[in-house]
This record gives structure tokens, sequence and C-alpha cells, in this order.
């Protein structure tokens, strides 16, 4: 039996990463990692009857891929009576959930934005106020590429009186 010669190896680790597709490796990876993106700190109160930034998070490009979806869920409580919009900014589409309070009342919604291909988004919302149920809202369809990072704000607007947004987060559902 002949003596092969092995080739020159300084660093086989290196070899090895070499070989593999990092990018590819970790947008596999990633693409069946579900779990929260972000969420509220202490309780957040609107002023004035603008539209109030109280939750901002981001993803990179490439993660999101048809199928997914993302679930803004948001709980809080109206001073008075009230029409409290809860406004989900995935970059320039906007999917909204819409609670009329008649008083010093409870509400909760939902916003899921469903990531049908890597430049199309629909989204729809429901919730509750008080005990009456929010009608849930048609889906809405916008572009947004998610090739690229995509910034995300949550707002919250009240139409008179203040709105205390006391629990709200942002996950990946699947």
């Amino acid at each position: 039996m002949a003596n092969l010669p092995y080739p020159p190896i300084s660093n086989p680790t290196q070899m090895a990463m070499s070989a593999l597709d990092m990018a590819a490796m970790t947008q596999t990876i990633n693409q069946f990692v579900m779990g929260p993106i972000a969420s509220l700190g202490p309780a957040f109160t609107t002023t004035g009857t603008s539209a109030n930034t109280f939750m901002t998070a981001s993803v990179n490009g490439g993660i999101l891929l048809a199928g997914h979806v993302l679930r803004l869920k948001a709980a809080g409580t109206s001073a008075a009576a009230n029409t409290t919009t809860i406004t989900f900014n995935f970059g320039a589409f906007v999917a909204t959930c819409i609670l009329v309070t008649a008083g010093a009342e409870g509400w909760w919604c939902e916003i899921d934005v469903v990531i049908a291909g890597l430049a199309v988004e629909s989204s729809v919302s429901y919730g509750v106020h008080n005990v009456t149920p929010v009608q849930a809202v048609a889906a809405t369809n916008g572009s947004v590429s998610t090739a690229a990072a995509v910034a995300m704000t949550i707002q919250a607007t009240a139409s008179a009186s203040t709105s205390t947004v006391v629990m709200a987060t942002l996950e990946l559902v699947r």
C-alpha cells in the first residue's frame, strides 16, 4: 500500500468554516426561531390627541419570510370616554386597532402582520374594550421590502382623555 500525502492544512477550523456559507446558515436557523422581539417597560400614558410612540423595534433584512407572522399585543385603560387607536407601523405599512370606551374602562388588542413574500404584507386586528368586542378590522395589504432592515414603531392615540398602555409585546409567532 502506497503512502498518500496529506494536503498541507495550517488551520483545519478555518478550512472547515470557509466551506460553510455562514449567511445562508444563519438565515436558515433564524427563520425557525420564534419569540419576543420587543416589550413595553413601564406603563405608558398618552399626552394630547396626536400619535404617541410607546415602543420601537427593527428586524434585519432577509429574516422575515413568507408565512411569518408578527403579533402585537397591547392592553391598557382609558381615563374616561375615549377612542384609543393602537397603530403598528411596519416600515411604511400601517395596521390599526380602534378601541372605543364609554368611560374609565380597560381594553386590549392584537394586531397580526402576515408576511406573504419578500415585499407583501397583510394584517388583521381585533380586541375588546371593557366587555364589548371590537369588530375585527378587515385585512389590509401593503408592500414593504423585507429584504432590507425594517423599522417598526408602535403608537397609541387618544381622542379625548388619556389612555394608558400597561402591557405591550411584539413577537414573531410563526
